[in-house]
């Protein structure tokens, strides 16, 4: 996370939050996209909707869905939810514009050899059908409408509190389903659904923070890779594309006929066309984004264990506990071990926890204690020895006990001589 988001509701700043838990947030129905959002690096106060910008996708002139990520939409054209035409506008676009304009949508696109087959098949198609397109030509006639509903639209349709009857057809999952997305008071059953599920969740979080935050790195890990694969992709595509101009530029300055200029320049704008959405593609994929989503996760697990350290506050400072705030009981709870040992330096710490995750994938949600064990074997130095009294401060002890029976025999013997 390059920063951490925070927001305003009901007159109160809560947070922090990553895009991804802020997402969830919405979606849940804890916050909503009007609710007011900021960071480091924003001057001003914000919707929460154009601080991480939502991608509306409509067909036929209705809306069929809202997505946090151009990959959603390119999952969406791979299932076959979505087409090539539907159209697709996000906050500061001037118009709504096709799918297929998208440069990650021709990830989706059917193959040469796809087409191929079709064409022999005598099935219809064109050059923006997708690969789901060309599945579902083949296998017509093959599954519909009476065939057993699918555990998706099952699940589905639970969300909604409605129960699948035995023998539930696709068809009749598909009508209930539409009819269940008009009725208000199956989309409030869904809201509680969801935020029960949100809930227990963050619950299931907060019980292992440890395991959540590997989770979090994994998934940041994977994000990195997946943003130096696209940005390699569109850096190419870019370069093909001006290539493509510099090409058409050189063979109309060759040109005489004045037809062939005219269709040249109409070829030329075309084509700068594509070489702008291929930049501007470039553009939006952030390599140094995903690099301090990694670097804060990672940075997060490591204030976590620091943080079961009891040292009066002393272990980190208030910019440390961001993104602790969830995990309040697990610290007090495994600080009890912690205790028993001296701070640790970051770097002892990730060593400790190089070593535990190399050995047992799970451990900090079956074992979260061999964390202790781990570190008083790898850093003997960092275990508190027991206080013992000094030997002068014994002897003064020591001295006092004699004074004192010194003091009450003297006085035991006034006593008989009297």
């Amino acid at each position: 996370m390059k920063y951490a988001i925070y927001v305003s509701k009901d007159s109160q700043v809560i947070g922090p939050f990553t895009k991804k838990e802020l997402r969830e947030a919405v979606h849940s129905g804890n916050l909503s996209w009007g609710d007011w959002a900021w960071h480091k690096e924003l001057s001003e106060w914000k919707p929460i909707h154009a601080v991480i910008p939502t991608i509306h996708v409509s067909r036929n002139g209705q809306e069929i869905g809202q997505f946090d990520e151009e990959k959603e939409i390119l999952s969406g054209l791979c299932d076959g939810t979505l087409l090539m035409d539907d159209y697709y506008w996000c906050e500061r676009m001037p118009d709504w514009k096709n799918l297929s304009k998208l440069e990650i949508s021709k990830w989706a696109l059917a193959t040469a050899a796809q087409k191929d087959a079709l064409k022999q098949a005598g099935l219809p198609f064109d050059e923006l059908t997708t690969k789901a397109q060309v599945s579902a030509l083949f296998s017509a006639g093959k599954t519909g409408p009476s065939d057993p509903a699918t555990e998706n639209q099952k699940d589905y349709l639970r969300s909604f509190g409605i129960t699948a009857k035995e023998g539930l057809t696709k068809g009749e999952a598909s009508d209930l389903i539409d009819h269940a997305k008009d009725d208000p008071a199956a989309l409030e059953t869904r809201n509680r659904f969801q935020l029960a599920k949100y809930e227990e969740q963050r619950t299931r979080e907060a019980e292992f923070p440890s395991y959540h935050l590997k989770q979090m790195i994994a998934s940041a890990v994977k994000d990195l890779e997946e943003a130096k694969k696209e940005k390699r992709e569109a850096r190419a595509l870019l370069t093909n594309r001006k290539n493509k101009v510099a090409a058409a530029q050189q063979k109309r300055a060759n040109a005489t006929d004045e037809f062939e200029q005219l269709s040249l320049d109409n070829e030329i704008k075309d084509l700068e066309d594509e070489a702008s959405e291929a930049e501007e593609a470039f553009d939006r994929i952030s390599v140094e984004e995903a690099k301090d989503e990694l670097k804060y996760e990672s940075g997060l697990r490591i204030k976590f264990w620091k943080a079961t350290f009891p040292s009066d506050g002393r272990s980190l400072n208030m910019e440390d506990w961001e993104g602790l705030a969830d995990y309040d009981e697990a610290i007090t709870r495994y600080s009890q071990s912690g205790r028993q040992f001296k701070i640790p330096t970051n770097k002892q710490i990730f060593d400790v926890l190089a070593k535990l995750d190399a050995d047992s994938p799970d451990w900090d949600r079956t074992e979260p204690e061999r964390f202790y064990r781990t570190l008083a074997v790898l850093f003997p130095e960092t275990k508190r020895r027991p206080v013992l009294r000094s030997s002068k401060t014994g002897c003064v002890v020591l001295l006092l006990i004699f004074a004192v029976l010194i003091s009450v025999l003297a006085t035991i013997a006034a006593q008989l001589a009297w």
